[in-house]
C-alpha cells in the first residue's frame, strides 16, 4: 500500500510518564495553541461517493433485467401495491394527491431559493444540474426502450416507463441525493419523506404504475450520485482546532499542532508539541475511512483468493481500535515500535491515535548506506513479529524508522492482523525481502534474511515472491528495477537449496479471465438465438447419421499421432514415440486450463526435460513445434483455397471463387485482413501484449532458429512440418465428417477453408481452445455457406464435443498417470 506518510514521520517506544486523566487537567485556553495547516478545501471526492454510484447503477441495471425476465412476478407485485393503496380512504387519497402535487412543484423551487439566499451557489448549481440531468436521462432512456429492446433467446423484453414518464420524480430524487451530505439528519428525513409522498401520490392517482415510480426514483438516485462524485462532497474531515480540542479532552495539552501530510487510507497526519516538552505523532481519521476500507476490501475479495475471509470493519471506531490493539500488542511483545498514548474521538465523527514522536528517518531510499548490521536488526524485528503471530501486511522499509543509535523500529499497523495465518506471515517475509533488495541488492537482502530467520523460513516464503503478494508501493519499486524480482527468487533458491520454486495461487480473478468471460459472453449472446429452438436442434441430433462417429473419432486420434511426430522431430535428441503420444493425450486436458495451447506447451517442455533433454533445448523444441504448426496450417489453408478456387465461397469464410483455379485478389485480401485484425485486436489487450512480447515472440524467434538448425537434418524437419500438417488435417477431417453426419451440403474444399480460417481467427481469442469464438465463427461460416441454422449449430456442437470436451476425460486420466509415474 505504501508509506503512511512520505516525509519524516513517526512514533517511539521510550518510557515516559503516564498522562493525567482528563478530569485532572488544569484549565487551558485552546485559542493559545498554534495550529499550522494548509487551506482547507470545501469540496472533496470521497470513497463513499464511488460506492453509492456503483450501488445505484447495480440496482438500476438489475431492476431492468429482473423486470424483463420475470415480468409476471413484477406485474403481480404491482397488483399487490395497487390493492394496498386502494385501502386508503378516498378523501385522504385526494388530499394526499393534492399535497403531493404542490410539494412536487414547490419543493425544488424552495430548495433552490434557500441555497441562493445562503449563497451556496455551487450547491445550487449542483442541484439544478442534477435535476436537469435526471429529466434528460429519464427522457432519453424512455425513448430508447420504446424501441422494444429485448434480451436474446426470447428471455424477455426490457420494461420501462412509457414516455413521458415521471421525470420530475427522478429530478426530485436526484436533488435529494445531492443535498443529502449538506443537511442535518432531521432535514434529510423530511427531504426523503417528500420524495416518498410524491411517489405514493403518483401511484394512488393512477398517473404511473409502481414499477415506473420505483425506476424513476432509482434513476434519480443514480444521477444525483454521479453529480456528487463529479463535483465533490462537503469536506467534513476534522480540522486542526478539532484535533486540539480532542487532545485537551484526553488530557494532552498542546502548544503547537502542525499538519504533516495525508495517509493513503485518508488519515491526516499531525505533529504535536506539548506543553510538557514532548513531541507526539497523531493520526486523524474521518468518517470516510470506513468507505475507503470497504472499497479496498471489495477489490481484494474480487482479486485475491485469500482475502475472502477478510471483512471491512463495521464502524470507523472499530477500525481505529483494531490498529490501537495491534500497536499495543506489538509493544508488549517487545517489538521496537512507537508507544501509543491516546485513542480519542474527534468532531465531527472522527477518531485519532496519539503516539510518541519517533526521531529518525525512514530506511526507504537509504540505499547502500544500510549496513549489514542494520539489515540483521530489520530481520530480527521481522522475526519477533513472526513469533508474536502478527502480520504487518505492509512490511517494507518505508515503515522502518532508524534512530540516532542506528536501531530500526517498525511503525504503522493500519493493515496488521493478529493471530495471522501462515500465508500472511510468509507474505511479510516476501515483502521485506523485495523492499530491502531494492536498496541493497538481492544477494545482500537474501543473505541477511537467511542469517537471521534461517533457511527454512525464507524458503517457505519463496512462493510469495510474485507481484500479487506484494503491496502496491513495493511492487512499483521492484518493477522499476528491471528483473529484480527474478533475481531475488533465484538468490533465495540458491541460498536455501531449493530445487524448484512452486508459486502459490493468489489470484481469484485474473484480467485474462475477465477478457475470456467477456469473449465467451459475446459468443453466447450470438449463439443463444440459434439455440432458442432446442426442439429443432434435438431433432437434428436424433436424425443424424451416427455412422460418421468412427471417422470423427479417427480424425481426433490422428491429431495425437501428428502431434507426437511433430514433437519427436522438434528436438535433436532421440525421444520414444509412444510416451510422447501419451503426452499429447494429456495435453488435451491441460489445454482446457489455459488459452493459446499454453498448457500443452508447458507439459511438452516438462516431458522433454524428464526424458533427459536439456531445458534450453526442450524450450526451443516447443518453439520449433509451434512454428512448424503455423507453417503446416498455412500450407493446408493454401491447398484448400486452391482446391476451392472453382467453387463459390462466401468471403466471410475466407473464400470466394471466381471460377478460376486460383483464388481471387478479394479472397486473399479478406483472409489477410481478418488475420491482421485478429492479431491487432489481441495485441491491444494488455494480457495479449504481454503474451506476445514475453512468450510468443521469443518462442517464434527460437523456433525459427531451431528450424534453421533442423534444415541440416531433413528427416527431423519433415517430421515437424509433416506432423503439424497431420494435426490440422485430423481436425479438418473430423469437422467435415461431422457436417456430413447431418446431411452435408458444402463441398469438402469449402468446409476445409471454413475450418482453417475460423481456427486462424479463434486462436487469438483469450479462451482455452478458442472456446466460444470458434463456435461462433464456424456457425456463421456454415450459415453463409447455405446450411440451415439448426443444422449448423448441431454440426458445430457435435464437432466441438468430440474434439474439445470428450478428450478431456482420457486426457485427465493420462495426465494423472504420467504424474504418478514421474513422466512429467
Amino acid at each position: 500500500m505504501g508509506p503512511e506518510v512520505e516525509a519524516a514521520q513517526l512514533p517511539v517506544d521510550e518510557p515516559g510518564e503516564r498522562l493525567p486523566a482528563a478530569a485532572a487537567v488544569a484549565p487551558f485556553e485552546l485559542d493559545d495553541v498554534e495550529v499550522v495547516e494548509p487551506p482547507r478545501p470545501t469540496y472533496v471526492r470521497l470513497a463513499g461517493d464511488s460506492l453509492r454510484v456503483a450501488l445505484a447503477a447495480a440496482v438500476f441495471v438489475v431492476a431492468l433485467l429482473v423486470a424483463a425476465v420475470f415480468r409476471s412476478v413484477v406485474s403481480g407485485a404491482e397488483n399487490d401495491v395497487y390493492r394496498l393503496t386502494g385501502l386508503v380512504p378516498e378523501p385522504l387519497a385526494r388530499f394526499l394527491v393534492s399535497v403531493g402535487a404542490y410539494m412536487g412543484v414547490l419543493a425544488p423551487i424552495m430548495v433552490g431559493g434557500v441555497l441562493i439566499y445562503l449563497r451556496r451557489l455551487r450547491l445550487a448549481v449542483m442541484v439544478v444540474l442534477a435535476g436537469l440531468a435526471a429529466l434528460l436521462a429519464m427522457d432519453g432512456i424512455s425513448r430508447l426502450l420504446e424501441l422494444n429492446v429485448a434480451l436474446p433467446a426470447d428471455l424477455g423484453q426490457i420494461r420501462f416507463i412509457s414516455y413521458p414518464g415521471p421525470g420530475f420524480l427522478a429530478a426530485g430524487a436526484a436533488i435529494v441525493t445531492v443535498i443529502d451530505p449538506w443537511i442535518a439528519r432531521s432535514l434529510r428525513r423530511i427531504a426523503i419523506g417528500t420524495v416518498v409522498l410524491v411517489a405514493f401520490t403518483r401511484i394512488v392517482s393512477g398517473a404511473n404504475v409502481p414499477y415506473d415510480v420505483v425506476m424513476a426514483s432509482v434513476l434519480g438516485w443514480l444521477v444525483g450520485s454521479i453529480v456528487v462524485l463529479a463535483l465533490g462532497s462537503p469536506n467534513q474531515a476534522p480540522r486542526g482546532a478539532d484535533v486540539v480540542a480532542s487532545l485537551h479532552r484526553a488530557g494532552v495539552r498542546t502548544r503547537r499542532l502542525e499538519w504533516i501530510g495525508r495517509g493513503l487510507r485518508g488519515a491526516t497526519i499531525y505533529r504535536s508539541d506539548g506543553v510538557d516538552g514532548r513531541r507526539r505523532f497523531i493520526k486523524v481519521f474521518s468518517r470516510d475511512q470506513r468507505d475507503a476500507d470497504t472499497l479496498v476490501q471489495l477489490y481484494r475479495w474480487i482479486r485475491l483468493r485469500e482475502a475472502s475471509d477478510e471483512r471491512p470493519f463495521v464502524t470507523l471506531r472499530r477500525s481505529v481500535e483494531h490498529e490501537a490493539l495491534l500497536a499495543l500488542k506489538a509493544s508488549d511483545d517487545g517489538i521496537p515500535t512507537a508507544r501509543l498514548h491516546v485513542v480519542a474521538e474527534v468532531e465531527p465523527d472522527g477518531m485519532q491515535l496519539v503516539f510518541d514522536w519517533l526521531d529518525g528517518h525512514p530506511l526507504e531510499g537509504a540505499g547502500e548506506a544500510i549496513t549489514t548490521e542494520v539489515l540483521h536488526d530489520l530481520w530480527r524485528v521481522a522475526g519477533r513479529l513472526q513469533a508474536a503471530g502478527i502480520a504487518h501486511r505492509d512490511l517494507n522499509l518505508a515503515h522502518f524508522i532508524i534512530d540516532g543509535d542506528r536501531h530500526p523500529r517498525v511503525v504503522d499497523f493500519s493493515f496488521a492482523e493478529l493471530a495471522a495465518n501462515e500465508a500472511l506471515l510468509r507474505t511479510d517475509i516476501a515483502e521485506l525481502l523485495c523492499s530491502t533488495a531494492v536498496e541493497v541488492g538481492a544477494e545482500r537482502a537474501v543473505a541477511a534474511a537467511v542469517d537471521v530467520l534461517g533457511r527454512a523460513s525464507v524458503a517457505a516464503a519463496v512462493g510469495r515472491l510474485q507481484p500479487l503478494a506484494l503491496t502496491v508501493h513495493t511492487r512499483k519499486a521492484v518493477g522499476a528495477a528491471d528483473g529484480l524480482l527474478d533475481r531475488v527468487r533465484d538468490e533465495v533458491q540458491h541460498a536455501t537449496g531449493l530445487e524448484e520454486v512452486r508459486y502459490e495461487e493468489l489470484a481469484r480473478i485474473r484480467p485474462r479471465t475477465v477478457v475470456s468471460v467477456v469473449v465467451f459472453a459475446v459468443a453466447l449472446y450470438a449463439l443463444l438465438p440459434q439455440l432458442a429452438d432446442l426442439g429443432q436442434v434435438q431433432a437434428q441430433l436424433t436424425n443424424a447419421d451416427w455412422v460418421w462417429i468412427l471417422p470423427i473419432v479417427a480424425g481426433q486420434l490422428l491429431t495425437y499421432v501428428g502431434a507426437a511426430i511433430a514433437m519427436v522431430g522438434s528436438v535433436p535428441d532421440r525421444v520414444s514415440f509412444v510416451p510422447m503420444m501419451r503426452a499429447q493425450v494429456a495435453a488435451a486436458f491441460v489445454d482446457v486450463l489455459a488459452p493459446a495451447s499454453i498448457g500443452g506447451m508447458a507439459l511438452n517442455t516438462r516431458f522433454l526435460q524428464k526424458r533427459g533433454v536439456d531445458p534450453g533445448v526442450a524450450v526451443a523444441g516447443v518453439g520449433v513445434n509451434a512454428v512448424g504448426g503455423l507453417i503446416g496450417h498455412v500450407l493446408l489453408l493454401a491447398a484448400f483455397v486452391l482446391w476451392a478456387g472453382s467453387t463459390t465461397l462466401d468471403s466471410a469464410t475466407g473464400a470466394g471463387g471466381s471460377g478460376s483455379s486460383f483464388p481471387t485478389v478479394t479472397v486473399v485480401a479478406v483472409i489477410g485482413i481478418v488475420l491482421a485484425g485478429a492479431i491487432g485486436f489481441f495485441s491491444l489487450i494488455p494480457a495479449g501484449r504481454r503474451l506476445l512480447e514475453n512468450r510468443i515472440r521469443p518462442m517464434v524467434r527460437d523456433g525459427l532458429h531451431g528450424l534453421r538448425q533442423l534444415a541440416r537434418r531433413p528427416r527431423k524437419l519433415v517430421a515437424v512440418v509433416g506432423g503439424s500438417v497431420v494435426v490440422t488435417l485430423g481436425f479438418t477431417v473430423a469437422f467435415v465428417c461431422t457436417v456430413e453426419a447431418f446431411g452435408g451440403g458444402p463441398s469438402v474444399a469449402q468446409l476445409g477453408v471454413a475450418y482453417l480460417v475460423a481456427w486462424a481467427v479463434a486462436v487469438f481469442a483469450p479462451t482455452p481452445g478458442g472456446l466460444g469464438a470458434l463456435e461462433l465463427v464456424l456457425i456463421a461460416a456454415l450459415g453463409r455457406l447455405g446450411m440451415p441454422s439448426e443444422t449448423a449449430v448441431s454440426s458445430v456442437l457435435v464437432f466441438r464435443a468430440f474434439t474439445f470436451w470428450f478428450p478431456v476425460v482420457p486426457g485427465w486420466v493420462t495426465f494423472t498417470w504420467m504424474q504418478r509415474s514421474g513422466e512429467i
